[in-house]
């Protein structure tokens, strides 16, 4: 039922006269018998009786009046509270983010939501991309941005933008001037691989079973910086995203290869639970982080590494 035809009924019963009405609302008194006469029709009765004295309620228009007035008002409060919660949107919300993610981004997302909503109380998790999936996924995160292979989506998800992985090692190690690396030459090399089968270390062992690939790992940690320090002691060669790269490159602590041949391109994806329906709080900081990490990735630190140049074969 059209709530602007019974906003007009109680108009015109307030008024007695179509005119006077049409007059407060400014249109013109064909426009209102109209919409009076549609809502007649609708109801199956006449709602008002027409005399020479203007319009006076039937028997059925007064017994419908304060059911009418009732549904209006709660339209009212409800379009009220739709507009307060838009404008203001309130209550807690548990972000998570790879630790890489956080290094580059939380401050800013901390400083665009206490700007933009101060009735938001914001809680950053900080995990690996293992943890990630199954915190969402319990229902322990109202949303997280995480790295999935490309291609994969999964429900309640957003694609952001896609990250390269690098082969990365010692910044001295003759193998860094290399610029890239083909996959199947991972096979002779002692790597620092994922203890937990997330989706980048499921992806590396599908394709070394498709390239008939033996990957030797010599140790296995869910620890970023734990795997840059080997890699930066020589200790064995990781494999990680440029987001997890970045402080370590910009420090001159490590060096890198682009892995391809295939190329190990991972997505950026914000996901929300489905454990229940996201609230307007979770969903304005969703809108925070994905332009965030969209900034990030074109000009940030989420931005792929410059391929090191490859340098000419000594003769």
């Amino acid at each position: 039922m059209d709530v602007g035809k019974l906003r007009l009924f109680v108009q015109v019963a307030q008024y007695g006269s179509l005119t006077k009405a049409a007059n407060a609302l400014d249109t013109v008194p064909p426009v209102i018998s109209r919409s009076i006469n549609a809502l007649e029709t609708e109801l199956g009765g006449r709602l008002f009786e027409r005399t020479g004295r203007g319009m006076k309620l039937s028997p059925l228009g007064e017994s419908l009046m304060p059911e009418v007035e009732a549904l209006i008002a709660s339209t009212d409060r409800l379009i009220d509270m739709a507009r307060h919660q838009a404008k203001a949107a309130s209550g807690q919300v548990q972000l998570g983010l790879l630790r890489s993610f956080s290094e580059a981004m939380s401050s800013r997302i901390i400083e665009a939501v206490n700007r933009d909503f101060p009735e938001i109380n914001l809680r950053i998790q900080e995990g690996s991309i293992g943890q990630l999936e199954q915190w969402i996924e319990e229902g322990f995160l109202d949303l997280s941005m995480n790295l999935r292979q490309t291609g994969q989506r999964g429900d309640a998800e957003t694609p952001i933008g896609t990250v390269p992985t690098y082969l990365v090692g010692a910044v001295d190690d003759p193998l860094m001037e290399r610029g890239t690396i083909p996959f199947e030459d991972l096979g002779g090399l002692k790597l620092v691989l994922s203890a937990i089968k997330n989706g980048l270390r499921a992806e590396l062992d599908a394709i070394a079973q498709n390239l008939d690939v033996t990957l030797h790992s010599v140790v296995e940690t869910d620890s970023v910086p734990l795997s840059l320090n080997l890699a930066e002691t020589s200790k064995g060669y990781t494999i990680l995203s440029s987001p997890a790269l970045w402080p370590a490159v910009e420090a001159g602590r490590v060096g890198y290869l682009r892995i391809v041949e295939p190329e190990l391109n991972h997505q950026v994806a914000l996901s929300y639970t489905l454990r229940r329906q996201p609230t307007m709080a979770a969903k304005e900081v969703g809108k925070i982080v994905e332009r965030l990490a969209r900034e990030e990735l074109v000009s940030g630190s989420l931005r792929p590494l410059e391929t090191a140049p490859q340098l000419d074969a000594v003769s």
